[in-house]
């Protein structure tokens, strides 16, 4: 009976612990006695209010106390199981959505609650850009290229872009590529959700400094079969690419090499064309007139040539070969003795000597050249005139001082008149004399 007796009591004392050990085993803190909460004030927080997830994501929530040693009994509860489950504080995302996850936390008789929202997205997993490299040239603005996004639904289409050298290339304000300088840059899109480790694509940009001008002759005069070299000046200075594509109009008239060497092929007219090769289509053009030199200049006319003052004369020349220009230009080397037109006539000024130059215009610059005496239009002057009587038994007689001012001429005679006035100033008689020259003496003729 005494054996009973204890039995029966351990029994009880197992039975009156049970209900602790179990609400021990569905909690999931150990509770605190309620005096120790109300003498303490312990405070209960949750490690975090708002939360973001990526679908099928899990992230741990706990409850903090603001004394050591001090624990309650935590309750778990969502407001939307599609969207986010808790378990022991293990918030997993299950669907695109927002939810509160709410922990009621007991501590002695006080049970304090707290929520944390959550935000669950359907997180980008890839970005594919349309193009992975781009050429630009210094100063151009252009839009960046197109980004797609997997899954195309994704919560978060956002993207952030970056510049590997800003001295190259740089984004601006409204979200376009800017090329500030030649050489490479990485330009790279990350995705804008608030995740560790975004997506991100990239893609290369080579930025050249391009030709803006190039400096040439306008205008060429060349000789068939002869060469001439064409300088290009390219500007700017520092342009990345510098090289040149050289071309001509005509290549029956003139040829041009890689090096801008042009060669006079035949007669005529052709347009040499110097253009950048970097694309930019920045180029300079010069005019190449080709011609058939001449090779020499005659005339049919005497090269020595007299005229008399008042009278002029047409000089002519022959410029040869035929398809040569036979176009001269005529000068005289003293205007005030002979004048000469366009067309190669001369008009005797005044008396003197000169000559008269037909030279070509097509840069041969060959001449032919006449020499011109001018002479007085009357080459004998009278220095005077006496009076003179042989003898008593003849009548008086008139006599002339003449002068030949001819430096071309030998005047062999000459006539002059003779008026016979009467007291009056009236003219009498009107009579003509002829006088002759021999050797250097003029005497009365016949």
């Amino acid at each position: 009976m005494k054996k009973t007796l204890i039995l029966s009591l351990a029994l009880c004392a197992a039975l009156s612990l049970s209900p602790a050990v179990l609400a021990e085993q569905t909690a999931e803190e150990i509770t605190a006695p309620a005096e120790a909460a109300e003498e303490t004030g312990v405070k209960a927080t949750l490690s975090r209010t708002t939360m973001t997830l990526a679908r099928n994501k899990t992230k741990q929530l706990t409850v903090n106390y603001s004394e050591e040693g001090v624990t309650g009994r935590v309750t778990w509860k969502t407001s939307d199981k599609k969207v986010a489950t808790v378990n022991k504080g293990a918030v997993s995302a299950r669907g695109v959505g927002t939810a509160t996850i709410t922990a009621e936390v007991q501590i002695g008789d006080e049970v304090q609650t707290l929520t944390c929202e959550v935000t669950v997205l359907l997180p980008v997993s890839s970005i594919t850009l349309s193009q992975r490299k781009m050429e630009l040239s210094v100063g151009d603005v252009v839009d960046l290229p197109t980004a797609q996004l997997k899954p195309s639904n994704a919560s978060v289409t956002e993207l952030v872009w970056t510049s590997s050298n800003e001295k190259v290339a740089v984004i601006t304000e409204d979200g376009r590529l800017s090329i500030v300088g030649d050489g490479t840059a990485k330009i790279t899109a990350t995705s804008a959700q608030p995740f560790s480790n975004p997506p991100k694509a990239s893609f290369t940009v080579t930025a050249v400094r391009n030709v803006s001008e190039i400096q040439m002759v306008e205008e060429l005069l060349l000789a068939v079969g002869d060469d001439a070299q064409l300088k290009a000046t390219v500007l700017p200075e520092d342009a990345t690419d510098r090289s040149l594509n050289w071309g001509t109009s005509d290549d029956s008239v003139a040829t041009v090499d890689r090096a801008g060497k042009v060669h006079g092929i035949g007669a005529g007219t052709a347009v040499i064309t110097c253009r950048a090769a970097d694309g930019s289509g920045v180029k300079a053009q010069c005019t190449v007139t080709v011609r058939v030199m001449a090779e020499s200049v005659t005339s049919t006319l005497e090269d020595s040539i007299v005229l008399s003052a008042g009278i002029s004369r047409k000089l002519t020349v022959t410029v040869m070969p035929l398809k040569a220009d036979p176009t001269v230009e005529w000068k005289s080397a003293d205007p005030t003795v002979v004048s000469v037109a366009e067309d190669g006539t001369m008009t005797a000024l005044s008396a003197g000597i000169t000559h008269v130059t037909a030279t070509t215009v097509d840069g041969s610059n060959l001449s032919h050249v006449f020499s011109v005496v001018v002479e007085p239009a009357n080459p004998i002057v009278i220095l005077g005139i006496s009076r003179e009587k042989k003898s008593t038994d003849e009548a008086e007689c008139l006599y002339i001082q003449p002068k030949n001012v001819s430096s071309t001429r030998t005047v062999k005679s000459f006539r002059f008149y003779v008026s016979l006035e009467d007291i009056g100033g009236n003219v009498s008689e009107r009579y003509v004399c002829e006088w002759s020259r021999e050797g250097n003496t003029i005497k009365p003729g016949k």
